[in-house]
C-alpha cells in the first residue's frame, strides 16, 4: 500500500488511518504522551479538512509530529512512522491537494 498523499481524498483516507493506528498505540499504552499528543495532532487536521478549511502558516507550525515521528519511531515502527509523516505533510501541504480549499 502506497502511503503518500497526493490528493485530498488520500489525506482523508491516511488520517482515518493513522487515527486507528494511534488509537491502538494508545490502548496498549494509555500512558505514553506521545500517543496522546498524535492523536491530539491527528484530530486537529481532521478538524480543518471537515470544515473545508486552509489552516494558517502558524496552524501548520503546531503540527510537529512528523518530525518527531521520523526522528523517534522510523527504527522500530517504520510503517507508523511513514504514516504520521505523510499525514504532517499533507496538512502542511493541503493547498497543493485541494486549491482553495475544494475537494
Amino acid at each position: 500500500m502506497s502511503l503518500e498523499v497526493n490528493t485530498y481524498y488520500d489525506l482523508e483516507q491516511r488520517i482515518a488511518q493513522a487515527r486507528e493506528m494511534t488509537k491502538a498505540r494508545i490502548k496498549q499504552q494509555p500512558d505514553n504522551t506521545l500517543w496522546a499528543s498524535f492523536l491530539a495532532q491527528i484530530n486537529f487536521i481532521d478538524d480543518f479538512l471537515k470544515r473545508n478549511a486552509i489552516p494558517t502558516q502558524e496552524e501548520k507550525d503546531r503540527v510537529v509530529m512528523g518530525i518527531i515521528a521520523a526522528r523517534n519511531l522510523e527504527e522500530d515502527d517504520a510503517e507508523y512512522a511513514d504514516m504520521i509523516e505523510w499525514v504532517s505533510w499533507g496538512f502542511k501541504h493541503i493547498e497543493e491537494l485541494t486549491g482553495n480549499g475544494q475537494q
